[in-house]
């Protein structure tokens, strides 16, 4: 079993999953017990989710983090405990990315030169727009604080909660009162009419972008991601959708988020669907809100 000292060696995901494990068998309480201790506390830590950490390859999302040092006792370490989280997160993939749409937009340039075309490339540009030409929301260029609320249950806001089925372990976008403890909700502008949807973390500030999952038992699906790629999944278009309300609509596509079902109940899913004329697929946006 790690010492306490052993936090400061974490450097990847492996090793800071087993520091995890390591931490909740020193706490000595049962799954039932964490759960109950988290709730207390106003965090939100399943049983299952609990369960499931010696068999992660990837990191949690770090308000779970959170909520796991806190329940079991560890809450005056939790600076330690984000800053090796923050370290573990650190690695990131071969910055290829950027290589790559310079070769391209290279070769673009000089296909159309050959063609006598005349070519405007804007590097990095987001996905093609969806064919709405409805208005959207103005977002400031350094970015814009708000809430979102979906319009037939406007004492909801979009937060983050578990999927109610247990198909899905990790947290996702779902609606829950205003006034309980969760991210804060920042719109950044990503350009061409387009906004990526960013969570700030309540304990440590760190900021993920909300991501529509395509496949899998988690599939249409919106979770929190800690990595910001800024594609198509993470990129939505904020059109008016009548007075005071808008459709969030996923970028380049015909598809809309809304509240699963129509359903007007707290932990109600937030889902991609095809866009129509529905009122659970419209939200009032509130621009920077007095509280949260």
């Amino acid at each position: 079993m790690r010492t306490d000292d052993d936090l400061a060696t974490v450097r990847d995901a492996t090793g800071f999953v087993a520091a995890m494990q390591d931490l909740r068998l020193r706490s000595g309480y049962t799954l039932r017990q964490l759960e109950g201790r988290a709730a207390a506390c106003g965090d939100v830590l399943p049983r299952s989710t609990v369960a499931d950490i010696p068999r992660r390859q990837t990191l949690p999302r770090p308000e779970l983090v959170a909520a796991f040092v806190r329940a079991c006792g560890e809450q005056d370490r939790l600076g330690e405990w984000m800053a090796a989280y923050r370290r573990a997160a650190r690695p990131a993939e071969p910055d290829r990315l950027p290589a790559a749409r310079a070769i391209t937009t290279v070769l673009v340039l000089a296909a159309c030169a050959a063609l006598g075309a005349t070519l405007v490339v804007t590097a990095g540009a987001g996905p093609e727009k969806p064919r709405s030409a409805a208005p959207v929301l103005a977002v400031a260029s350094a970015g814009t604080w708000a809430r979102i609320r979906p319009v037939p249950a406007p004492r909801l806001c979009l937060s983050a909660g578990i999927e109610r089925t247990g198909r899905y372990r990790s947290e996702v976008a779902v609606q829950r009162p205003c006034g309980e403890p969760g991210p804060r909700t920042l719109l950044q502008p990503a350009g061409d009419e387009l906004t990526s949807i960013r969570w700030e973390h309540p304990v440590d500030a760190t900021l993920g972008c909300l991501t529509v999952l395509d496949d899998g038992p988690a599939a249409n699906l919106v979770e929190p991601r800690d990595e910001c790629r800024l594609g198509g999944s993470q990129l939505f278009r904020l059109e008016h959708a009548g007075a005071d309300a808008y459709r969030v609509r996923r970028a380049g596509t015909e598809h809309c988020l809304g509240v699963h079902d129509g359903e007007t109940v707290p932990g109600a899913e937030i889902v991609q669907q095809p866009c129509g004329d529905h009122s659970h697929q419209r939200f009032h946006i509130d621009i920077n809100p007095a509280t949260r």
